[in-house]
């Protein structure tokens, strides 16, 4: 009778004791009991499979050692999930460890309205992370919130969450750790309507990040708004926003800092009408820096808005915007001061035909500079 059989008995007379049971399949069993011996029965012994048995003779000495090591021991390690026939979900989760961050990946299938939500994974109380995801929709964004406790070492990292093959929407992300500032990628698919919008990612309540986005369509330009708590010495850096290949948008943007101007740089890609609109970046309350923008476009040329609060010393050093490659802007501006008068250079490349116009930068209400200046 063909079977692989490993068994480990007890020092119980005519008993065999159980304690752990491995693979059942295919006639095959691995069984671990309480500790190795070899032993003498008094009487046959049987043991049932779930399509045969095996008789022991009574004078049958039967000797397995197996041992496994503690090294390989694993906390969780969960598969799949699925809701139902019309609606399946597949989730992915590598193993769940006291030590490392936990990686989780969801799919929904083609044609499925909604998949699931993710309530909370937790892999110890002394590294805790809390994932809440509303379900997943075709027509409607997603939404998440990645969220650290205090004194958290490692969050967790989101590989990625995909609604559906017609209105894909990929969003990848690095650990959120509690000191350092995330940073975080979301594409959609070519001819998505709707990809995801992102609504907080928090490392900690000392050091809290709130990063707020609309929905990323693939015919209208994005919006965000990134803000710093007061006192923040580092919130975030956003590296990319990408609506599809059609109508890209790229924002990169270096971290927020309380005490140092932000930087941008905002790129539409070779004939895209219609590229990003950059609402709002405040990077603490007592070192306040609005700057607002309308769509960057690959015809026309791009107007913007910076101005700082009364009595703050240093607002924002905008580096560079650029509308497409064949019709290039190039803005460097000096830190707005709310007493001195700020400066620029406006720049176009060769062969350019419109560069951009600035209507206007004001450093304070006490101390106004207003500049306007043609292409």
């Amino acid at each position: 009778m063909p079977m692989d059989l490993r068994l480990i008995f007890s020092y119980a007379l005519d008993t065999i004791v159980q304690t752990s049971v491995g693979n059942q399949s295919n006639n095959n069993i691995e069984t671990v009991f309480a500790q190795p011996t070899t032993r003498e029965t008094s009487t046959a012994t049987t043991i049932t499979f779930p399509s045969s048995t095996l008789t022991l003779a009574a004078t049958a000495n039967l000797t397995v050692v197996t041992t496994i090591p503690t090294s390989t021991i694993q906390v969780h390690t969960q598969t799949s999930m699925t809701s139902s026939t019309s609606n399946s979900t597949v989730l992915t989760e590598a193993t769940i460890s006291e030590t490392a961050p936990s990686t989780l990946t969801g799919i929904r299938t083609t044609g499925e309205t909604n998949t699931i939500s993710i309530t909370s994974t937790t892999p110890d109380a002394s590294n805790s992370t809390v994932v809440t995801e509303a379900t997943i929709s075709s027509t409607t964004a997603s939404t998440f919130t990645s969220a650290s406790l205090t004194d958290a070492i490692n969050t967790t990292g989101i590989t990625s969450m995909i609604s559906g093959v017609d209105n894909s929407t990929v969003v990848t992300e690095t650990t959120i750790p509690a000191t350092v500032a995330s940073t975080f990628t979301s594409t959609s698919a070519a001819s998505a309507t709707n990809t995801t919008g992102i609504t907080s990612i928090i490392s900690d309540a000392s050091n809290s990040t709130v990063v707020t986005e609309a929905t990323t369509s693939a015919t209208v330009a994005s919006t965000f708004t990134s803000t710093s708590a007061a006192g923040a010495t580092n919130t975030t850096g956003i590296t990319s926003m990408i609506t599809g290949v059609d109508n890209s948008t790229v924002v990169t943007g270096t971290t927020i800092s309380a005490t140092v101007a932000s930087t941008f740089t905002s790129t539409s890609l070779d004939g895209v009408t219609d590229a990003t609109g950059i609402t709002s970046m405040i990077s603490s309350v007592d070192n306040s820096t609005v700057v607002t923008g309308t769509t960057i476009s690959a015809t026309v040329a791009s107007t913007f808005t910076s101005t700082s609060l009364a009595g703050v010393t240093d607002a924002r050093g905008i580096t560079t915007m650029i509308s497409r490659v064949d019709n290039s802007s190039l803005v460097t501006e000096a830190t707005i001061s709310a007493t001195v008068a700020s400066t620029f250079t406006s720049t176009s490349l060769d062969g350019v035909t419109d560069a951009t116009g600035i209507t206007s930068m004001i450093s304070s209400v006490d101390n106004s500079t207003v500049v306007t200046g043609t292409t």
